[in-house]
């Protein structure tokens, strides 16, 4: 008998705290330059991206392990003993148990072929090219302790955002991130005080929004880019945001639904609002938090009390 037979559930989740764990940093490593040299130059960009390059060859192979467990998700949907196949295992004609994690698994390169075999959606031709280069890199990586010197985080950026449509397009991205933050080590400091999930998120946000173009943001999220954004209040007092020195203009996580509703990327909470110009003459804001929001009578904007 076989015993500890992994479940979509559990590869699937393995697959995305992969993907975050390189996604996160990479934001972090551009929001820093970003927050530290505004005005720089395109030479002083590439010598931080030079001194980043082993963090920039650690988030390749978490990216390459990510595109991996997420397509033996798919297969272990279908069935889990399918990760199996074409695999040379010593099966052992006695009695007793063996452990799954011991068995040899589908090779790496066999994995689209056998997702576009055994499931009823095929990996794109994209997806495929992007992730036959990943391991590439990854094998250079690893194997060969060679770096790619000339990895460029703005490119590996996009990548995640294409890599995340390909393996979870019915998924909430910033729900999903925000789940991943949950439970990493830094969750320990969570107090919701000095520091939360949300506080995590909202200081790479603004480099977040400025880098991801028109279509991958509508790939993201199913709106346009061009529809304006508010503030959630609630991720943004349960999260103690205004506990930090980032601008409350500066989170905004929220869309209208409709004209009276807001729908929150974040916590994917939905409040009331109704059209009301911002009391405070230097914000533009035009919407208010309904009465029945938990943070009634404040702009969606700025915030400020419009009593």
């Amino acid at each position: 008998m076989i015993e500890n037979v992994p479940s979509f559930l559990d590869l699937d989740g393995a697959a995305k705290t992969a993907f975050f764990s390189g996604w996160h940093e990479l934001l972090e490593i551009l929001a820093d330059f970003d927050n530290a040299s505004p005005d720089s130059e395109e030479d002083e960009k590439k010598q931080y991206y030079s001194a980043c390059s082993n963090e920039l060859q650690s988030i390749l192979v978490l990216a390459a392990q990510a595109c991996e467990i997420a397509l033996k998700a798919r297969i272990c949907k279908v069935s889990p003993y399918l990760l199996l196949i074409g695999s040379r295992n010593s099966l052992s004609t006695k009695s007793g148990t063996i452990d799954f994690s011991g068995l040899r698994t589908v090779d790496a390169v066999d994995l689209v072929g056998t997702v576009n075999t055994v499931t009823a959606k095929p990996v794109s031709d994209a997806f495929s090219n992007r992730f036959s280069e990943l391991r590439k890199l990854r094998n250079k990586a690893m194997h060969l302790g060679q770096g790619n010197e000339q990895a460029d985080p703005n490119e590996m950026f996009d990548l995640f955002e294409d890599l995340y449509v390909d393996l979870w397009p019915q998924s909430s991205f910033l729900q999903d991130w925000k789940a991943f933050l949950e439970g990493t080590r830094r969750s320990y400091f969570h107090d919701y005080k000095w520091s939360s999930p949300e506080m995590e998120i909202a200081e790479v946000l603004r480099t977040f929004y400025h880098k991801t173009n028109k279509s991958r943001y509508s790939s993201l999220f199913h709106v346009d880019k061009k529809q304006p954004r508010f503030t959630c209040l609630d991720c943004y007092f349960d999260g103690a945001i205004e506990n930090t020195s980032i601008p409350i203009e500066e989170f905004q996580t929220a869309v209208l639904e409709s004209r009276n509703r807001l729908l929150c990327f974040l916590c994917g909470g939905v409040s009331e609002v109704e059209e009301h110009e911002c009391v405070d003459d230097v914000c533009s804001g035009k919407l208010v938090s309904g009465n029945s929001a938990n943070y009634p009578g404040l702009c969606q904007t700025c915030g400020y009390p419009q009593i």
